[in-house]
């Protein structure tokens, strides 16, 4: 008999750790583990039983820690998060459910159940990503104990695996910057040099569109994505950005095009940002242009709180990265020549 293919069943293929495989189906991703597929008639009945609970409303008062999860994914809260950040719960919500789904609510403030999360979190070789299903985990338990959903939340607070390391001040200097972009193709090399030059986050140099682009007055505006378009980024059009804007076809919506011609992905773009960053030979992160982009700014003379505004930081923060990063004399020689250049323009 052929092989049972029914709408939304999750199929998992295991390695144990005897070396054997295992194929686990489940009625969708995050339901419940379906029976052997050879047992066709408590396959389909499972199944049949999985869907129609499925479609039954939510408890009023989730009994369980599955109930729980699908309560948070039909929440208000959930539904603000930005698409990627959804999409990055969803996988560790799905581990959360597998490990924890039949616990009863009311047993989240046992005694020792503070010690089952913590073994499950250090029971997952990868470090990193045990520690963001732990992150999850305490977001959800979190929001449940503010909707008064769960008495408390046992992950707060247990320590992280990986060391987390401070990237707010990391930049890339100019001699990593040329080698990133000599290592780079024509078309992810302007997206780096907007980036690197702008200060925009990932997603607004490949979401930028033309009518947020004024070469004429030299300003970029766009409401940012991470604010969900509450903040607006005032940024100034440095020479470099201008170079690069001056030579692209402004018919297409897209400021910034792949190879193709198509608009940039997430993946793609930092697809092409980690092939040329390690044939460059430097070890730092795309995010860690926005500090590049800050000390950028300061050399030509902006102001911290000038700065602050455009990039949408902190201006404590902004003083830190330029104490860091930038002279106080290469700052005061830019003055001068701005200043230099405003008499002899009067």
């Amino acid at each position: 008999m052929p092989p049972l293919k029914l709408p939304g069943v999750h199929v998992v293929r295991k390695r144990l750790s005897d070396g054997t495989r295992a194929v686990y189906h489940y009625a969708w991703r995050g339901g419940p583990r379906l029976p052997d597929p050879a047992d066709t008639q408590a396959y389909l009945l499972a199944y049949a039983d999985a869907v129609r609970a499925k479609s039954a409303p939510i408890p009023r008062t989730p009994r369980t820690l599955s109930d729980l999860v699908s309560a948070y994914r039909a929440s208000q809260q959930y539904a603000k998060l930005a698409p990627a950040t959804r999409k990055h719960y969803e996988r560790r919500l799905d581990a959360i459910e597998e490990a924890f789904g039949t616990l009863p609510v009311d047993a989240l403030a046992a005694r020792g159940m503070r010690r089952e999360i913590k073994a499950w979190h250090e029971g997952h070789h990868a470090t990193r990503d045990a520690d963001t299903r732990l992150q999850v985990l305490s977001a959800l338990l979190s929001w449940a104990v503010e909707a008064e959903l769960a008495p408390t939340n046992p992950a707060s607070g247990i320590a992280r695996r990986h060391e987390r390391i401070d990237h707010s001040d990391v930049v890339w200097t100019p001699d990593e910057l040329a080698k990133l972009f000599a290592a780079a193709d024509a078309a992810p090399r302007r997206a780096f040099v907007v980036a690197a030059y702008t200060g925009l986050r990932l997603g607004d140099v490949i979401g930028l569109r033309w009518s947020e682009v004024d070469l004429a007055e030299r300003v970029i505006e766009r409401p940012t994505n991470k604010s969900r378009g509450r903040t607006r980024a005032y940024i100034p059009i440095l020479e470099p950005v201008r170079d690069v804007l001056a030579d692209l076809d402004q018919t297409t919506p897209a400021v910034l095009v792949n190879t193709w011609g198509n608009p940039w992905t997430v993946g793609g773009i930092q697809t092409a940002f980690h092939r040329a960053k390690d044939a460059a030979g430097v070890d730092k992160r795309f995010h860690d242009l926005r500090g590049t982009a800050a000390t950028m700014f300061a050399r030509a003379g902006l102001s911290a709180p000038e700065i602050a505004r455009c990039m949408g930081w902190g201006e404590r923060r902004v003083e830190e990265i330029i104490t860091r990063y930038v002279s106080r004399r290469e700052v005061a020689a830019e003055i001068a020549r701005r200043l230099g250049d405003q008499f002899t323009d009067s």
